[in-house]
């Protein structure tokens, strides 16, 4: 007899997390599977959108805790920038993909797999893990996850950081204008201010436009744009 979709989902889960699912009801989990365009079309009365909620809480309360706890002598500036570097789309997508959850990942006829849909995937599977078993056997669970990715040296991305901020925020895209060029021999020969929904958020320099942007968000960061 062919196992039903449950059976499966409980499976695979298992052999992915080191939890044990026996007696546990398989519904979140199968919730954490499904997109909320396929639940427009009526299929299933579930979707991940409030365990994605949840899982990105769980998911920034562990990484500070053990951030803080790793790097003892890191700024708060350090600190956030080695969580930005595993809580951000590319990464939490990335692993979702290397777990496999694509094959049981359910979407719209009209919406196709990306980088987000992946991410909330990931984050709401750590949600519903979450209600399952608690902070701490979360933590273990995720800690072993992520395993060396905890202990890498990040290139701080500050317009990623600020762009995926605004942008779950639902607020848009922060603009970069060039407001003055000087010198070509000029170190800081581009000034370029950076700016969401017509409000200069932080301004930089650089001898290219690509660094004084990057210089631009840095500054707009330092300033407070967004919430660390």
């Amino acid at each position: 007899m062919a196992k039903d979709r449950m059976d499966v989902i409980r499976e695979f889960i298992e052999k992915r997390f080191p939890i044990d699912l026996e007696d546990k009801d398989i519904t979140p989990y199968e919730d954490a599977f499904t997109h909320s365009s396929f639940n427009l079309e009526g299929s299933t009365p579930g979707n991940n959108e409030r365990l994605a909620f949840l899982g990105d809480a769980v998911l920034k309360l562990i990484l500070s805790e053990e951030f803080y706890r790793r790097f003892p002598t890191d700024s708060k500036g350090d600190l956030t920038i080695r969580k930005a570097g595993i809580e951000n789309n590319e990464t939490l997508a990335d692993i979702a993909e290397k777990l496999g959850v694509e094959e049981f990942l359910l979407l719209g006829a009209d919406k196709t797999k990306s980088v987000r849909v992946m991410a909330g995937v990931f984050e709401a599977l750590i949600g519903a893990i979450y209600l399952d078993f608690g902070f701490d056997e979360t933590r273990k669970v995720l800690i072993d996850l992520l395993g060396d990715k905890l202990d890498k040296e990040i290139e701080p991305n500050h317009k990623g950081m600020l762009q995926e901020y605004f942008q779950k925020q639902g607020i848009g895209i922060p603009q970069y204008i060039v407001v003055s060029e000087g010198d070509i021999e000029s170190d800081s020969r581009f000034e370029v201010i950076v700016r969401i929904q017509g409000r200069e958020l932080g301004r930089g320099a650089g001898q290219n436009i690509q660094r004084a942007e990057k210089n631009a968000a840095k500054d707009a960061i330092d300033k407070g744009a967004i919430e660390l």
